[in-house]
C-alpha cells in the first residue's frame, strides 16, 4: 500500500502482463498472438477483468523479443492507475535482470512529457498509434467499446 496522506492508503495497481505471463497466471486461450509483419484486429479486454476473452496481445519479433499489449482499467485491482488505457510493453528475454541500464521490460511512453510514467497509457483521442519502424510493428488502436479496445496489429509499412 502506498500513503497518500497521514490519514489514507491507497492499494497498490495490478501486476503487468509480462508478470502475470511469467507466473502462468493468464491461461493461453486469453492470448492472442499475432507474429510481426502480419495484420490482424483483436478486441482486447482490460486485464484485471476476470471475465475478460483476451487479456493481452503478444507479438514475437524473434525468439527472445515481442511486444505485450495489454488494457489498463480502473477495475478490480488496477482502482489505483493513474491513466486508463493502452500499455505497450517491449520486452527481451535475453535480459534476466535490470542491470547496468538494460531491463528485461521496456513501457513504451506515450507521453514522455509526464514523470514517473503517469500517462504512459495509449488512447484514441490522444495518442492512439505506436510505429516501430526498425522492427517493422505498429500497434493501432482503431475504437474503444465500453471498456475494451480495437486494435490492429500490423506492419509499420502498412500503417496508415
Amino acid at each position: 500500500m502506498r500513503l497518500i496522506n497521514k490519514y489514507e492508503l491507497q492499494m497498490p495497481t495490478g501486476l503487468s502482463s509480462w508478470t502475470k505471463l511469467r507466473l502462468n497466471w493468464i491461461d493461453e486461450s486469453k492470448i492472442a498472438l499475432i507474429p510481426a509483419g502480419q495484420t490482424a484486429t483483436v478486441k482486447l479486454d482490460p486485464l484485471a477483468d476476470k471475465n475478460a476473452k483476451t487479456l493481452v496481445i503478444k507479438v514475437p519479433i524473434t525468439d527472445k523479443t515481442y511486444y505485450l499489449v495489454e488494457n489498463r482499467q480502473k477495475v478490480d485491482i488496477d482502482q489505483n492507475i493513474p491513466t486508463t488505457g493502452v500499455l505497450i510493453l517491449y520486452c527481451d528475454d535475453s535480459i534476466y535482470e535490470c542491470h547496468q541500464g538494460k531491463a528485461p521490460v521496456k513501457i513504451m511512453d506515450a507521453n514522455p512529457s509526464v514523470p514517473y510514467l503517469n500517462d504512459a497509457t495509449f488512447d484514441i483521442g490522444k495518442k492512439d498509434r505506436y510505429v516501430d519502424t526498425k522492427n517493422n510493428v505498429a500497434i493501432i488502436l482503431q475504437k474503444k467499446d465500453g471498456l475494451s479496445y480495437q486494435i490492429q496489429i500490423t506492419s509499420a509499412d502498412r500503417a496508415k
